[in-house]
């Protein structure tokens, strides 16, 4: 039996058989009925991800909220939490806020907004919130938070 792709499946199908992965990814997004499925499959690990961050089992840094953990809480340790913890989040919101992948960088601005939307999701991830409060009332809010 011999049955031949047509459109875009035809482009996926010649990817497949001949390129190398760079050129299958391209062709699998070029390909709107495979594209859905893909998109909805990267959603799912980001959710998975999150759901990781927000539970109980290995508290994220968001959660900790004693009087030490606010103490040394620090944004570089959140980004490189998420970085091992949930990377295709924290790639998301590395690529929302710079026009560049830049691996091994971090911002606090992405620190901050990724907070933001954790605590969305949990109420419970809300260690940004007094941390936030404390250098605002000790007027420490001078020290460039955001670059």
């Amino acid at each position: 039996m011999n049955k031949a792709l047509v459109g875009s499946y035809q482009t996926l199908g010649k990817a497949l058989a001949h390129g190398v992965p760079s050129q299958i990814a391209k062709a699998v997004m070029n390909c709107p009925t495979v594209r859905i499925h893909v998109v909805s499959g990267v959603i799912k690990a980001v959710s998975k991800e999150v759901s990781g961050l927000c539970g109980k089992n290995r508290l994220s840094l968001l959660r900790k909220t004693s009087k030490e953990d606010l103490q040394n809480f620090d944004l570089q340790k959140l980004c490189e939490e998420w970085q091992e913890r949930a990377p295709i989040f924290y790639a998301f919101l590395l690529n929302s806020a710079s026009r560049t992948n830049r691996k091994g960088t971090w911002f606090r601005s992405v620190a901050l907004a990724g907070s933001i939307l954790l605590k969305q999701r949990n109420r419970e991830m809300n260690a940004t919130a007094p941390v936030m409060g404390i250098l605002l009332k000790s007027k420490a809010a001078m020290v460039n938070l955001i670059p």
